[in-house]
């Protein structure tokens, strides 16, 4: 399986954020933005590496809306 290595520019935009933010995340902010690779002194982003980042994000959506019963219990 082909596993795409995106440059610092296409992550950011793949991300949909500024490439500064993604390098800032990089430099002051150890262990919170998506994984990366260096290759030959050029950083390098995989794409499953940005997937499963972002899965880290997801909503399971059980505690953004109360269920029709907790409604019903607390009126």
């Amino acid at each position: 399986m082909h596993d795409p290595l995106m440059t610092p520019d296409e992550a950011a935009a793949y991300l949909a954020i500024s490439r500064s933010t993604l390098i800032t995340w990089r430099s002051r902010r150890p262990d919170y933005g998506p994984r990366a690779i260096k290759i030959g002194g050029l950083l390098r982003y995989r794409l499953s590496d940005l997937n499963d980042w972002l899965q880290g994000f997801e909503e399971s959506g059980d505690s953004e809306t109360p269920s029709a019963s907790n409604r019903a219990n607390k009126a």
